[in-house]
């Protein structure tokens, strides 16, 4: 029987604005909601990202972070794997902070989804909504729900949106948070222009 293995876009093994306090992102690839003005385009693709073991994702995330946060493309899309890595982050004592499309609504009829959430310590739920205002919470769009499912967080741990960006040294460029349509337009550059 083969181990379960998961599509991943990308991680970044430390971030302080995507959670509270210093944390892993994982973001999965694969994701069939495509909600218009997605932060994150990219991880849409269903072939693309790449695949890990469970043991080679665990190997990713640093000693020293508080927990780690989960995002899209969209982790409930890979559900089998997403509840392995959640079971795992538990042993370690590390918090888990999910990004999701999908309401709890919905996530109530999905098999399986009811065992992933008794992992998580905060569920921030629903589509991205271009036409909606940004929500003062840790959140893209006014319309998705923060919701606490443990007592280790309160809301007002959710409420600063900060933006990291992190030039690496292949020349590549990587953004995570919460950045304005402002922000990322004026950081556009084109071929030849330099930083």
């Amino acid at each position: 029987m083969n181990p379960i293995s998961l599509n991943i876009h990308g991680i970044h093994p430390y971030s302080y604005v995507n959670g509270p306090g210093k944390r892993c992102v994982i973001h999965f690839q694969g994701c069939t909601l495509a909600c218009p003005g997605c932060f994150n385009p990219e991880s849409h693709a269903l072939d693309g990202g790449t695949r890990m073991t469970l043991v080679e994702l665990l190997e990713y995330i640093p000693q020293d972070v508080e927990g780690v946060t989960l995002s899209g493309g969209e982790p409930f899309q890979q559900i089998e794997g997403l509840l392995v890595l959640v079971k795992a982050l538990n042993i370690r004592n590390l918090s888990v902070v999910l990004f999701t499309g999908f309401t709890v609504e919905e996530l109530r009829k999905m098999p399986l989804a009811g065992n992933v959430l008794r992992y998580v310590d905060v569920l921030i739920d629903g589509r991205f909504e271009e036409s909606v205002p940004l929500s003062e919470l840790m959140a893209g769009s006014r319309n998705q729900t923060v919701h606490l499912l443990s007592c280790r967080y309160t809301l007002e741990d959710f409420k600063a949106k900060q933006v990291e960006i992190t030039l690496n040294s292949d020349g590549t460029m990587q953004i995570t948070g919460f950045p304005s349509n402002t922000l990322l337009e004026s950081i556009t550059i084109t071929k030849g222009e330099s930083v």
